[in-house]
């Protein structure tokens, strides 16, 4: 059950970091459009 629990837990920061980077890299990607577009 202990073990169950862990890796449960690593799915779920696994799922957190894949989100952080996804929404970071869009943020960037927007970022860098208005930057081009202000340019």
């Amino acid at each position: 059950m202990l073990s169950q629990k862990y890796n449960v837990r690593g799915l779920l920061l696994q799922w957190i970091s894949r989100v952080i980077l996804y929404v970071f890299s869009v943020f960037y990607s927007a970022e860098f459009q208005k930057g081009t577009m202000i340019y």
